[in-house]
């Protein structure tokens, strides 16, 4: 039983550094501790029934059960250090399914602690087990708190957190050795007896359990007109979000505050525009550290009493930029959009005895445009171009290649379109959509040569600022308008404020917020409030490039000695084909005016 004490003792001990202790919050981390150490429960089990009936030697039995320990320990927990590291999860295919390589690194730390305690006792051996489990559950925590840009810091980060561990181990073997097996479980058992009366006793963030709870899905790369986007035979391209639509409120003109996924996705969940919360500068093609003193929406919530997760996809993303501070569980998975969708599932089934914020990214749709091959079985493989992505991003190349390259974003959305479906229709069988708020968005729009590029974060055109944004009220709530178009423009930065009043938070966090809410809006279609947009910090050293958007018309400005400036009428010029700069200056003076009104400092273009 010595396995599951150590996982139910580092599980609970993992959520406590989170932040979540405290009568209110005890349900939740104790059946994420129990739901951890369930099936080290049934190897024990196992384990007992072995050295009862079977016929192997007792000490070959022991050896088996601690390999097969060791096994699960990595099965289960070694994902959370593998995914932060893009090129090792890639290589050894880690996703969220079990994989042959953390098997096997479980199997020979088995057969080595085996040895060892042959060597050095079953006190070693002991110790052995509680420091790796420690390192497995918390040790992902530690590194998110000092993970750093620079890939030989993020090593040499990870080897600091393995030699604190066994140094630990080391420690522990010596006492061992001192005090004898028995008093080693004894003091390990007083561990766990402190850990779970600490996260009873100790005075924790209350809450309502009559509060709702909160889904973002943020898409990468969904354009704005993905959600009227037929496919060749007729159908919707993404009929499941257009059916979220139908339950709900869909605005038509919403905006990004930037063109790719970093600064765009923590301005949804702060409230805060990039130029305020400054993540998303890019300096040498190296993204500048941002500032983790924001207040992020997860440790707002959380003081409130509600539990907060993410699920994210991509290295985007990582907590280093402060996004997962104060969620209760923050981490990357590896996989598609199946995989995302399933954890989240799981996570919202465990959790829902308490309100709860959870955000979902999906990142299929972005480069290299590659669902999985049931869902793309158009594809023109001998279109050898297609592939090659240094020559779509410097050429705009014939329409058959266009046509094919947008045809596989397509077959990303679709298999999105069906995940997210999916999870909606399990949410619904096990009754979670009764307290629950959905929202649906994207974290930036797709270039497919509108305007001479292929992708995303280069120019700050509508195809990559403009994104779906759908809020589905909960089940049985008919007082909503469902199934109603909102004109009004609206901002990502309108999300953060929008939960915050679902959880009827109405003092602000400690920064400014720039968002305002939109719940007027999904009441009553309207409100008095001007929501002009700021947009800017393209994801190649130009943040000093910024778009203000407002009342159908938009101003880019490049600032610098060469600055320029080009202003299009989106109602007259959608496509953004015109620039009539010269044409509207008093506009362009009026739209300049708005940054001051707003708080902003940008830089301006020097005459």
């Amino acid at each position: 039983m010595s396995v599951v004490a150590a996982v139910f003792f580092f599980s609970l001990l993992r959520t406590l550094l989170a932040g979540y202790g405290g009568l209110w919050f005890f349900p939740g981390i104790l059946g994420e501790a129990i739901n951890a150490s369930l099936a080290f429960f049934l190897i024990a089990v196992a384990d007992g029934a072995l050295r009862r009936f079977s016929r192997i030697g007792a000490s070959r039995t022991e050896a088996v059960m601690r390999t097969v320990e060791y096994v699960a320990l990595f099965a289960y927990f070694g994902k959370a250090w593998i995914e932060p590291h893009a090129a090792l999860a890639d290589t050894l295919s880690i996703d969220a399914r079990l994989s042959l390589p953390r098997v096997s690194i479980g199997g020979g730390v088995g057969l080595l602690a085996t040895r060892l305690e042959r060597r050095a006792g079953r006190a070693a051996s002991e110790a052995l087990l509680w420091t790796v489990t420690g390192w497995l559950i918390v040790g992902p925590w530690l590194f998110a708190l000092l993970d750093d840009i620079e890939s030989p810091q993020r090593i040499a980060t990870t080897a600091l957190i393995g030699l604190s561990f066994a140094a630990l181990a080391a420690a522990l073997a010596s006492v061992g050795r001192l005090i004898g097996e028995q008093r080693l479980r004894l003091f390990f058992g007083g561990c766990v007896a402190s850990v779970l009366a600490v996260a009873l006793l100790i005075p924790g963030h209350s809450g309502t359990a009559d509060s709702d709870s909160t889904l973002l899905i943020m898409v990468e790369s969904l354009r704005a007109d993905a959600i009227d986007r037929r496919k060749a035979d007729g159908a919707w391209l993404m009929p499941r979000a257009r059916e979220l639509a139908e339950r709900g409120v869909r605005f038509t003109q919403a905006v990004a505050p930037a063109p790719w996924s970093l600064p765009s996705t923590i301005s949804a969940l702060s409230g805060m525009n990039p130029h305020h919360h400054y993540c998303g500068r890019i300096r040498a093609g190296t993204a500048v550290p941002c500032d983790r003193g924001a207040s992020y929406i997860g440790g707002v919530l959380r003081q409130r009493g509600y539990q907060s997760a993410g699920f994210v996809n991509t290295g985007q993303l990582r907590p280093y930029y402060g996004i997962g501070d104060d969620f209760l569980t923050y981490r990357r998975y590896h996989g598609d959009a199946h995989d995302g969708t399933a954890l989240m599932l799981s996570w919202i089934q465990r959790h829902r005895a308490r309100p709860f914020f959870a955000f979902l990214n999906l990142s299929d749709p972005r480069w290299p445009y590659a669902a999985p091959a049931r869902y793309d079985l158009e594809r023109d493989e001998e279109c050898t171009q297609c592939d090659d992505r240094e020559f779509l991003m410097s050429n705009v190349p014939g329409e058959q290649i266009r046509r094919e390259v947008r045809r596989r974003y397509d077959s990303e959305l679709a298999f999105t379109d069906l995940e997210i479906g999916r999870l909606f229709d399990e949410l619904k069988k096990r009754g979670l959509l009764d307290r629950l708020w959905i929202f649906l968005t994207g974290s930036h729009g797709e270039e497919f040569w509108e305007h001479g590029s292929l992708g995303n974060g280069i120019s700050l055109y509508d195809e990559v600022l403009r994104v779906p944004l759908i809020v589905v009220p909960p089940l049985g709530r008919h007082e909503f308008r469902h199934g109603t178009s909102v004109a009004s423009q609206v901002r990502l930065e309108d999300i953060a404020p929008s939960v915050l009043e679902l959880a009827d938070i109405q003092s602000a966090p400690p920064r400014r917020l720039d968002g305002t809410s939109l719940m007027r809006l999904v009441l009553e279609g309207s409100d008095n409030l001007r929501r002009p947009s700021v947009s800017g910090y393209l994801s190649r050293d130009e943040d000093r490039k910024y778009a203000i958007r407002d009342s159908g018309g938009k101003l880019i400005v490049s600032a610098g000695k060469d600055g320029t400036r080009e202003y299009y009428d989106l109602e007259n010029d959608p496509g953004e084909t015109n620039d009539v700069s010269s044409e509207r200056s008093a506009r362009i003076m009026e739209l300049n005016g708005l940054l001051v009104d707003l708080g902003f400092v940008l830089p301006q273009a020097e005459r």
